[in-house]
């Protein structure tokens, strides 16, 4: 890479907006006027080595009375030393007064050049401008010679000057056409065939904008102040948004291209401030947490894609990979100086792309994404868990912390626990209920704290267990002789009538009715009427909680029936809760009107900020002391 290549570079990769500012090179309107540049180049090559020698002279003092040159490598270092764009970087060397302003010398303007270029550390750049501007020559014609020589050197110098300059706008053409800018400003690029960057459009949030543009003969400058630095008549103050806008269409319905994090990484989102706005907006849109987190991260974002991370102890060999032409994983290396892959488990960095942004097409899509991982661990008998990045998911229980008064429970159940064979069924369903709070799948959470309740209802319906509910231990043999009852009375009032009604009938409701067993031994715990008992067994919004366990362990909701997937979200925790009062009320033996048992219910959270999973959204990065923030194999996990 050459010294100009390398000043560019230095300016793109530090100069940001300045750098645009530069390439276009801001000004007022002009018109019928030739941009200096094109023609800079053209007349660069028209110089051949047999130039006339009466020509050398004309020709080197036209090429070093080229302002523009400077203009262009003066802005070029004020990027590069993060300095603001100038659209005269040279004015302080101006002299008198309007009308009569005396314009600086180009050895005036070589002097000022000079030290902006040393001291931004570009000084193999001023040593060549040196050896190449030899304005002293000028005055000894003679030196013919000599002059030709640093003409060379001069047209070279200049040459690849435009050469780059000209490359580096026609590499936009590649770039992507919208950027966000902090003050919820939005910049629009513009590029054409011919000459790449040759404009910009900058978008206020309150629906106004400004616009610069470049043609052969021409600029175009609208709500833009050139000057000492850039500015903009933005318009109306206080009829600004919190939302980056362009004209009257927020960004994210447009759509930047990409992902927000950078792969194997995973930020916080950087909102400037009214970002509960938006959290207000998308709760109103829909109830769903998973997609709210969606929407929440594209409106904040603009980017339409879902970020999600995996973990499996599958090893894909390759570094990034695609199913399809949406779902994309890109394999996290180990971070250096971590503890180990805990058992050889891998973690991938996904992303898919959405084609729309409506809230059930999300739905799907998160649905996608749990198909895909789904199939990867059950083509290579894999095990695997992900997690979305951003979801509006309330956070998990925090840690409990019991006084010592609490412990009493404590001390009262362990007392109390039954020690007959009943202790069997409870414990057992004990477990079931735990590993029902301990799972990251509500479909899993919902089926283990009915089974809990299942197990012990039937052990109690059955005659397995007693726990006091059944004032006398029925044995098998009377409850095989209350079926027998139950099918004969079945079949007098029913199978003359309709015999497959008869069989249907005997069959549920005297022989293997679970729904009628436990809905008796709820009963006899909760209380006839109590609304347990109505949540468990009768319809609300078109479902009870038997239904929805039906549903879940006869494979007819999930992907096959989405309809019911939110209610089955919803609702595991009003089952939970009703399944640890029916555990709590068998094992204290308590009778339907006793209050159960509490204990202060103390708890202790702690959260870092340098944790993506509990800082969701900040103002500014800078406030987080964490800078490296490439994906942690515990933050699959949800708090």
């Amino acid at each position: 890479m050459g010294e100009l290549e390398k000043l560019f570079s230095v300016a793109e990769k530090l100069g940001g907006l300045e750098y645009i500012f530069t390439l276009v090179r801001v000004e007022g309107i002009t018109c019928g006027k030739r941009d200096a540049l094109i023609e800079l180049r053209s007349f660069l090559g028209t110089i051949t080595e047999r130039i006339p020698d009466e020509e050398v002279v004309n020709t080197y003092k036209k090429l070093i009375d080229n302002r523009e040159s400077f203009t262009l490598l003066a802005n070029l270092t004020n990027c590069a030393i993060k300095q603001p764009y100038k659209f005269m970087p040279f004015l302080h060397l101006r002299k008198g007064t309007f009308p009569n302003f005396q314009e600086p010398t180009t050895d005036q303007i070589i002097q000022a050049i000079l030290p902006l270029l040393n001291n931004g550390g570009f000084g193999d750049i001023a040593s060549e401008i040196q050896e190449v501007y030899r304005i002293d020559l000028l005055s000894i014609p003679e030196k013919i010679a000599e002059i030709k020589g640093v003409l060379s050197g001069l047209q070279n110098f200049l040459l690849e000057l435009v050469n780059v300059y000209f490359k580096e706008r026609l590499k936009f053409k590649r770039h992507p056409q919208f950027y966000k800018l902090p003050r919820f400003e939005v910049l629009e690029l513009l590029t054409n065939d011919e000459y790449g960057l040759y404009g910009f459009n900058i978008y206020f949030s309150n629906g106004s904008s400004a616009t610069f543009t470049r043609e052969i003969d021409k600029t175009q400058c609208i709500n833009v102040t050139p000057g000492d630095s850039v500015g903009f008549q933005v318009g109306m103050w206080d009829e600004m948004t919190n939302r980056w806008k362009v004209k009257d269409k927020c960004l994210y319905e447009i759509g930047l291209p990409g992902r927000y994090n950078n792969p194997g990484e995973w930020k916080p989102i950087v909102y400037p401030k009214g970002s509960e706005e938006i959290d207000v907006e998308i709760r109103k849109i829909t109830d769903d947490y998973l997609v709210q987190g969606c929407l929440f991260y594209i409106m904040t974002t603009c980017h339409r894609v879902i970020e999600f991370v995996v973990r499996t102890n599958i090893n894909i060999p390759h570094e990034q990979f695609s199913f399809g032409d949406k779902f994309h994983l890109f394999k996290c290396p180990n971070i250096e100086g971590s503890a180990p892959l805990v058992e050889n488990y891998i973690i991938y960095d996904g992303r898919y792309e959405l084609e729309s942004i409506d809230p059930e097409y999300i739905r799907r899509a998160i649905a996608t994404i749990g198909v895909g991982v789904n199939r990867m661990a059950f083509a290579y008998n894999g095990k695997v868990e992900w997690r979305l990045k951003y979801h509006n998911k309330p956070m998990g229980a925090a840690c409990a912390v019991p006084s010592k008064e609490d412990l009493n429970i404590l001390d009262a159940m362990f007392r109390k626990f039954p020690v007959s064979e009943d202790a069997i069924f409870l414990d057992a369903a004990i477990e079931w209920f735990n590993r029902g709070r301990s799972s990251r799948s509500t479909y899993v959470s919902f089926l283990c704290y009915y089974l809990s309740f299942e197990l012990l209802a039937i052990a109690v319906a059955e005659g397995d267990a007693n726990f006091g509910f059944v004032k006398e231990k029925r044995d098998k043999k009377s409850i095989e002789t209350e079926k027998i009852k139950c099918v004969n009375r079945k079949l007098k009032a029913l199978y003359n009538k309709d015999p497959i009604e008869f069989v249907e009938k005997a069959y549920f409701d005297c022989v293997k009715s679970l729904r009628n067993k436990t809905q008796e031994v709820a009963k006899w715990v909760f209380g006839k009427d109590h609304e347990y008992v109505k949540s468990l067994f009768e319809k609300r919004e078109g479902y009870s909680l038997s239904d929805l366990r039906a549903r879940i362990a006869h494979g007819t909701s999930g992907l096959v029936n989405q309809d019911i997937e939110q209610v089955i979200e919803t609702r595991a925790y009003e089952l939970g809760a009703i399944v640890k009062s029916f555990l709590t009320r068998i094992t204290f033996g308590l009778e339907p009107g006793d209050s159960l048992p509490t204990w202060s219910g103390q708890h202790m959270a702690s959260m870092q900020t340098s944790d993506p999973r509990g800082t969701h959204v900040v103002s500014d990065l800078k406030i987080i002391p964490n800078t490296d923030w490439r994906i942690r194999q515990g933050w699959v996990d949800e708090f």
